[in-house]
């Protein structure tokens, strides 16, 4: 029999005991099992198919084929509604927080709050989505319903306000307590060369001409800038024009904007400095024959040239009023008439038969003065050479139409 030299008892067992227990633990631990391969895809597929945030910018431009009409000039439009949130402010949005993230204010996860009015949210919502930040959004309750659901959609979180100026206050109150970064967008400068005043009114006209005539269902502010680069067309030759269209129309159609009934009205009176932006409406997006009426000063017409647009009307063609303004506005009118058309406006009001191969004959009210000798030939003398120029066919019955108003409305 063998006996063990091993101590039992004592500081020598103490330390064995403690060697066992140490190798015991070595025999308990599991090796780590080696990491699961990481699958991706070849580097050359990766660089063919972009990312949502490699497309923001490469949106297309397009030529305009009508509403340009007869110039050298080339009118281009950089359809921006094609980058992924669908409007400009993809560009802007992403470039922010792209700043702000190297500048080492925010990071995944962080809070951003901003107030905005409309698209400048529905990007900052994509592009938050994209890199990972919660986002609320202070906008006015005016805002349209879609702009409203397209923010949530990307997960941002709607607060509204009564209005910009309140969505402005509520933002710099939230910043102050805390609840999270403002990337302040409101403060970027932008040089410009030139601004151009485009009314609500023509901007909308142009919109829904836009989307008739050119197939570009454009935004609201897009079609001001087409509106703003017709103008600019008429007063610059062999030139290459560009429109920055914004957004779609598909985020204003709750307002109603694109309605039929909408444009029942177009086109409206324009003033002198519309008239190139107006015409080009007036010639594509609605049928013929076409009249434009100069007026004197920003009086509507009186005396026999009053009643034109309602004898136009009757017949199924559309005029178009041309408030003249004051001298200086006339003056640079009939200067880019004449450049443009050949056309040498009377002082006066003038009543012009219009259409796509130009300018027609021409009926000026003093014209109407010297040869009329009442009221009632001065209305036929209208009649008469609206029915002379009548360019093309219109619908049944417009020329018993025409007669009808002027016996009813004239007292002949």
């Amino acid at each position: 029999m063998q006996t063990s030299n091993l101590p039992s008892s004592g500081r020598g067992a103490q330390q064995l005991r403690a060697q066992q227990q140490q190798v015991a633990r070595r025999r308990l631990i599991v090796p780590p099992a080696p990491a699961p391969p990481v699958h991706r895809p070849p580097p050359e597929l990766l660089a063919e198919f972009p990312t949502v945030a490699e497309l923001v910018g490469n949106t297309p431009i397009v030529r305009l084929q009508h509403l340009p009409g007869d110039t050298s000039n080339i009118v281009l439009a950089k359809l921006e509604g094609h980058n992924p949130a669908g409007s400009a402010k993809d560009r802007p949005a992403l470039h922010m927080l792209s700043e702000a993230e190297r500048r080492g204010q925010i990071r995944k996860g962080d809070t951003i709050i901003e107030a905005t009015s409309g698209n400048t949210g529905i990007a900052l919502a994509m592009a938050a989505a994209i890199k990972g930040y919660k986002l609320k959004l202070i906008l006015p309750a005016s805002s349209s319903e879609e702009r409203k659901a397209t923010m949530a959609a990307y997960g941002a979180e709607v607060i509204l306000a009564d209005s910009m100026e309140a969505a402005r206050d509520m933002l710099l109150d939230m910043e102050r307590q805390g609840q999270g970064h403002c990337l302040d967008q409101y403060n970027n400068e932008e040089g410009v060369d030139r601004i151009m005043d485009i009314t609500a009114r023509e901007a909308e006209e142009t919109a829904r001409a836009l989307a008739r005539v050119e197939g570009v269902f454009a935004g609201i502010s897009g079609a001001g800038a087409v509106s703003a680069a017709l103008r600019l067309s008429a007063e610059i030759e062999n030139a290459i024009i560009v429109a920055v269209v914004c957004d779609r129309g598909d985020r204003y159609l709750s307002t109603g904007v694109y309605n039929e009934s909408a444009g029942a009205e177009d086109p409206a009176p324009v003033p002198a400095a519309e008239f190139h932006s107006a015409l080009a409406r007036l010639l594509h997006a609605h049928a013929g024959p076409h009249y434009v009426l100069f007026t004197d000063g920003d009086a509507p017409p009186a005396g026999p040239l009053a009643g034109a647009r309602a004898v136009v009307e009757a017949g199924g063609g559309r005029l178009l009023e041309v408030r003249t303004g004051g001298a200086a506005e006339r003056e640079a009118l009939r200067a880019s008439a004449a450049r443009r058309f050949g056309l040498e406006l009377a002082p006066g009001p003038s009543l012009v038969a219009w259409s796509r191969a130009g300018v027609g004959a021409v009926l000026p009210a003093s014209a109407l003065a010297e040869a009329a000798t009442s009221e009632a030939a001065a209305a036929a003398a209208v009649q008469a050479f609206i029915r002379d120029t009548w360019d093309g066919a219109a619908p049944g019955g417009a020329e018993d139409r025409i007669e009808h108003w002027m016996a009813d409305g004239l007292g002949l």
